[in-house]
């Protein structure tokens, strides 16, 4: 995978989700000069400095080994406090960029809207069991649209949310067409005596 981007584009950061915390994927990503950012596992060690920043007694910054059946890879750690409605949380992140924690926090923030953004497209993703692979990607470029057009009509705003947004189009599609029509015919004019 990391191949394919390479070929499109020259990645300066990846976001990874906490299924690649291995010594393998950080050594893949550390032989290719990439940047990463990736969630820690909340393993004894990271708790253990997790607790110890709470108190105060630990740096929001460490250098951290990951460990594994093939061996060592040595990246920093990153402690990341956050308010949330349950209290102050601890969000650890892995690392190799020289960032500080709420830099690392606010740039892995876009690999969750990313995933909300895939969440919501499913949602524009028309039904269908044709084995087509034309008519599929008809499906797809049509879903694209809609989504993108969702987005434009959002303009930042909550609403309407995705699964509303078939019914509110079909609403303002009627609504422009019910203008259309009023306004393609100006009234008779009145009859002279």
């Amino acid at each position: 995978m990391l191949d394919y981007a390479e070929d499109l584009l020259n990645p300066r950061l990846v976001l990874l989700d906490r299924g690649f915390y291995s010594v393998e994927a950080i050594r893949e990503l550390k032989s290719r000069k990439m940047g990463f950012i990736m969630p820690a596992k909340k393993t004894s060690p990271v708790e253990k400095i997790c607790k110890e920043f709470k108190k105060g007694e630990a740096s929001a910054e460490t250098d951290y080994t990951v460990s594994g059946r093939k061996g060592e890879e040595e990246v920093r750690l990153l402690l990341s406090e956050k308010e949330t409605e349950n209290g102050k949380e601890i969000h650890p992140f892995i690392t190799n960029p020289d960032i500080d924690p709420d830099e690392a926090s606010e740039n892995y923030s876009w690999r969750w809207r990313i995933e909300t953004n895939i969440r919501e497209l499913e949602k524009f993703k028309p039904f269908t069991t044709s084995q087509s692979m034309e008519l599929r990607r008809l499906y797809f470029l049509i879903s694209m649209t809609l989504y993108n057009l969702w987005i434009l009509t959002r303009d930042g705003k909550e609403h309407p949310r995705g699964h509303e947004f078939k019914d509110w189009l079909e609403i303002e599609l009627i609504s422009f067409k019910v203008l259309k029509k009023s306004r393609a015919k100006p009234p008779p004019l009145p009859a002279l005596a």
